[in-house]
């Protein structure tokens, strides 16, 4: 039993390594974190009933799966002093059948966001988002019957704020002026990748938007449901391909969903980064009944 569980886990943890080729792949790629702590335990097993050439061997796959997790804690420079006051961007996944909409509002109310980046926006939720105004005068909102409705709230005005298409799906940008600075926020939600067609679409999606943020000019950020976690190949494409980075690098593991089950988490809301700005905290704030958790990204000038 041990045997056979321990030659499946070590062939199992080798899968992620054709994501890249079929979606099937991909889908084990995102569970990394998961399929070490089960392999831990196997491993300890291994080695105490004797099973020492199999116990290598799950080493050998456990480390495989384990690299792609080492940007989660290395920072890739240290961050100077502010140069003016610090950008704080909500990340929020209401999800569109949650109608526990006084949570979800009051979480963003918490938050001290200068942005919000709200994805799955439902009709219902749109109508009261002017409960916000006080804090959030500006807005852009492009609600859905389904689950690709999107809205950007801001502390700040919104200038050239346009709707765009992005795989059939609305995407929003907008230039943000916050006191003596401006920066662009671009939030989307891409496709589930659970199928071909579907992971195809999610994979297009991403090179059209790598395109059109490559061509942006000055600080930039690019916020929302990715479906996709840092473990899959095509996250560092997307950030090679966009000129961007993740904001979640060298701040953990941090997962975002499911929050419905957490033991099988994986960080699928992202915001990513260019120009004179660098993350200095990637938090996630409590539940508000949706299956996501909110992302508080506080971002500081260069």
């Amino acid at each position: 039993m041990l045997k056979g569980l321990l030659i499946a886990w070590t062939a199992g943890g080798l899968l992620p390594l054709g994501a890249r080729f079929w979606w099937g792949f991909e889908i084990f790629s995102h569970f990394r974190l998961q399929y070490l702590a089960f392999a831990l335990l196997l491993l300890v097993l291994a080695f105490a009933r004797g099973h020492l050439g199999l116990g290598v061997l799950l080493m050998a796959t456990m480390a495989v799966n384990a690299w792609p997790l080492l940007p989660a804690f290395v920072r890739p420079a240290k961050v100077p002093e502010a140069a003016g006051p610090d950008f704080v961007l909500l990340n929020i996944n209401v999800e569109a059948r949650n109608t526990e909409h006084d949570r979800v509002l009051k979480r963003i109310r918490e938050s001290g966001a200068d942005a919000v980046a709200l994805i799955e926006l439902s009709p219902a939720l749109d109508a009261r988002l002017g409960e916000l105004a006080d804090l959030y005068p500006h807005r852009v909102s492009v609600p859905g019957a389904g689950n690709f409705g999107l809205a950007v709230l801001s502390r700040h005005p919104l200038r050239d704020a346009v709707t765009f298409e992005l795989g059939q799906v609305p995407a929003i940008e907008a230039v943000v002026e916050t006191p003596g600075r401006a920066l662009r926020l671009v939030a989307i939600h891409t496709r589930p990748p659970v199928g071909a067609a579907l992971a195809r679409t999610r994979n297009e999606q991403l090179r059209a938007l790598a395109e059109r943020v490559r061509a942006i000019d000055g600080p930039l950020l690019v916020c929302g449901d990715f479906n996709l976690s840092p473990y899959s190949p095509w996250f560092g494409r997307f950030e090679t391909e966009s000129g961007t980075l993740s904001a979640r690098r060298g701040f953990g593991l941090g997962i975002s969903w499911p929050a419905t089950l957490p033991l099988l988490g994986t960080p699928i809301d992202h915001c990513f980064l260019r120009g004179p700005l660098a993350a200095v905290e990637v938090a996630r704030m409590a539940a508000t009944g949706s299956d996501h958790y909110p992302v508080r990204v506080t971002l500081r000038w260069q």
